[in-house]
Order: structure tokens, then C-alpha cells, then sequence
């Protein structure tokens, strides 16, 4: 306890000199000094004395010095000008959270596509092949035809098959095929394609099967890519299998396909509208010939 006062009576006896001192104006300063008016600033027998102007906003004024009344909390901020918001913080750290929470649930979300009700729907939702329109006029100028194989090229020795963009759900192999003939699948994508037309360069087959969809519209890409595969094979046959369909719509497609095939350079009797019958041409090899590397792909 006696401690205690011996500490008080120090901090007090500190403060006051602090005080006086602050009211004190050095002896270097002769110009300055205290009188009933306050400091001043003497020059010759003039007296300039220091303005006092008081804080236009304090701390006890932003307090809003509250009042409870019948109605509610009264404030007053005096000449203070402005909007008060009441708990902003914690309402923008409720809106950030539900953001949050929201695009994390929405990101969770996953259709399943395996529900019977959603299986009717795939073939709208997510077509196998979409109408992209016409990029350009059709003419003459854009006609692929069948160019003649090169004399420089290895010599055909194989039969091959293969499925040209078919429809998901079609078949295949169309039918159970002999061990002399190479199942290459469904060429669809670019990268297919590639990979065929690099193959067929570097071992062009004896005999070649492109086995097409006839519900399709025939396009300049596809026409041209059965042109360059003609083109490298030693024979190719295109079969288009028919499928039973309502309407017209169906023949007019399949005679669309011969017109565009005809004009690229294959024969009536190249293409073939039963399946049977073109696998029946492919697996008969000509006679002498010596088929190699012949298996499934």
C-alpha cells in the first residue's frame, strides 16, 4: 500500500511540472509571450495573438449523445451531415457467405443422365450430329473426284471395313466378318480420319468397304474423304444399308448420296444398298492374290 503512494505522489508531482512547463515560454523566444488574452506575438509595439479555433467535429460529438424517448433512441451529431447504417458488416459478411454456399451448391449439381425419363430426351438434348448450315455455295469447284493411285505406292494387300460417322446407335461390325477381313471401326472424328488416310498411305488395301448412314445428308467432307480413300485403295465399295423409315425423306437422301457419289467418280455398281451383298464383295478375294496381315484390328 505504501508503495502504492509512493507511486501516485511521483506520477503527480510529474504531471504538474509537465503542466507548468507547457505554460512556460522559453527566454530564447523574446518576441513571444502569456498574457490575459493569451499568447501573443510581439513585434515592435504590436501584439499578434494566436487564434483558438476549436475542432469542427469531436469525438463526443460523433457519440450522437443518445436519449431514450417513448419511440425509440434519440441522437443528436449536432451539424454532423449523413446516413447511419446499423450491423453493415455483418450484412455483407452474410451476403459474401450465401454466394459462397450458393455457387458451391450449383456447381454440385450433376444431371443424371441414366434415369429413364431423361433417356427420351438424349437424342434432342445432345444429338449425335447437328445442321450447321451451308459455309458456302455448293458448285462445281467443290466437287471431290476419285484421283488415280500412284505408281510409286506399296502394293495393296489387304481387305478392310470401315464405318463412316454412323449414327450412335447403329450396329457394329454389321455382321460376324471372316478372319481375311480388317475391322478398322467407326471413323467419326478428325484425329479417325487422320489416322485412317495415314494407314491406307502406308499399307493400301486390296479391297475397301466404307459402310455409310443413308439417313445423313451426304457433305462435301464426307464425299471427299471416301474420294481420297478410293483414291488409295486398289478397289473401294461403298455400302449405304437401308433402314425403314416413314416418309419420303429417306429416298430422297439416298438419291442424294448416289448423285454426290456418282459425280466423285464411283461406278452404279460401287455402291451398294445391302449390306450383305457388299460384305459378300469384300471377303471374295481376287483370284492370285496373296492377302497379308489380314486379322481384326
Amino acid at each position: 500500500m505504501r508503495l502504492k503512494l509512493i507511486f501516485i505522489t511521483i506520477f503527480t508531482i510529474h504531471s504538474m511540472g509537465s503542466i507548468n512547463a507547457q505554460n512556460r515560454i522559453p527566454s530564447s523566444y523574446s518576441n513571444l509571450g502569456r498574457d490575459a488574452k493569451g499568447l501573443y506575438y510581439q513585434e515592435d509595439s504590436l501584439r499578434y495573438y494566436s487564434d483558438t479555433t476549436s475542432a469542427r467535429y469531436t469525438l463526443k460529438q460523433m457519440l450522437g449523445d443518445p436519449k431514450g424517448t417513448s419511440t425509440g433512441i434519440e441522437m443528436n451529431f449536432k451539424n454532423i451531415e449523413g446516413t447511419i447504417t446499423y450491423g453493415l458488416i455483418p450484412r455483407v459478411l452474410s451476403l459474401l457467405l450465401a454466394i459462397f454456399m450458393t455457387r458451391r451448391k450449383v456447381a454440385a449439381i450433376v444431371l443424371d443422365e441414366g434415369l429413364p425419363g431423361y433417356a427420351e430426351l438424349r437424342g434432342r438434348l445432345a444429338p449425335p450430329s447437328e445442321k450447321a448450315g451451308t459455309d458456302a455455295p455448293d458448285g462445281p469447284q467443290f466437287q471431290s473426284t476419285i484421283l488415280p493411285r500412284s505408281p510409286a505406292q506399296p502394293k495393296p494387300d489387304q481387305l478392310l471395313i470401315a464405318g463412316i460417322e454412323l449414327a450412335p446407335d447403329t450396329p457394329w461390325p454389321p455382321a460376324a466378318l471372316p478372319l481375311s477381313i480388317i475391322d478398322l471401326g467407326v471413323i467419326d472424328t478428325r484425329s479417325q480420319r487422320s489416322s485412317l488416310l495415314d494407314r491406307m498411305h502406308q499399307h493400301p488395301p486390296l479391297r475397301m468397304l466404307a459402310v455409310c448412314d443413308p439417313q445423313q445428308t451426304p457433305d462435301r467432307g464426307t464425299i471427299a474423304l471416301l474420294a481420297e480413300l478410293a483414291g488409295l485403295a486398289a478397289q473401294a465399295h461403298i455400302a449405304l444399308p437401308a433402314r425403314p423409315v416413314a416418309g419420303n425423306t429417306m429416298e430422297s437422301r439416298v438419291s442424294a448420296w448416289h448423285e454426290r457419289l456418282l459425280a466423285a467418280g464411283f461406278a452404279p455398281d460401287q455402291v451398294h444398298s445391302d449390306i450383305a451383298q457388299a460384305l459378300a464383295w469384300l471377303a471374295a478375294a481376287p483370284q492370285g492374290e496373296n492377302l497379308a496381315g489380314a486379322a481384326h484390328a
